[in-house]
């Protein structure tokens, strides 16, 4: 018997420059019921049933949603995914800096260019930092 797949219900991103080598962190509102409020973290979300059951069209959608922005197929990579996210699919997205005034906030109180190093020394409660080093040993073997 196979390893029985788990379902994706969650999608997450993070957007790195290359040519920088930032990463764009986004920070978390500081409202009641907001999951890590007030904390950085990746973007990203639960799928909806919209979505239908489709962690690339749900990633599409977030994309939209929080920084109202699409991006071409070819600059959106897998990221590894981590044990205790088993249910998500992660991904980052190669995006230059300089596009950042095409960015239009949508959820959140904020987001920032960072480098890894900043980025690792953030205050997040979430599994942020994990995938940060998982992205890192990617882009900068």
């Amino acid at each position: 018997m196979g390893e029985e797949l788990q379902k994706i219900t969650r999608v997450g991103f993070l957007i790195y420059d290359p040519h920088e080598e930032l990463v764009l962190i986004h920070k978390r509102d500081d409202k009641e019921g907001i999951a890590s409020r007030g904390k950085w973290d990746y973007f990203g979300g639960d799928l909806k049933s919209v979505d239908l059951s489709d962690p690339e069209y749900a990633l599409s959608r977030e994309l939209y949603e929080e920084l109202g922005i699409s991006v071409n197929k070819d600059c959106i990579k897998i990221l590894p995914s981590i044990d205790r996210h088993k249910n998500e699919r992660m991904y980052y997205i190669l995006f230059p800096k300089y596009r950042t005034p095409d960015f239009r906030l949508g959820e959140g109180s904020g987001f920032i260019w960072f480098s890894f190093d900043q980025a690792l020394s953030l205050d997040t409660d979430t599994g942020l930092k994990e995938y940060l080093r998982k992205l890192k040993d990617i882009v900068k073997p």
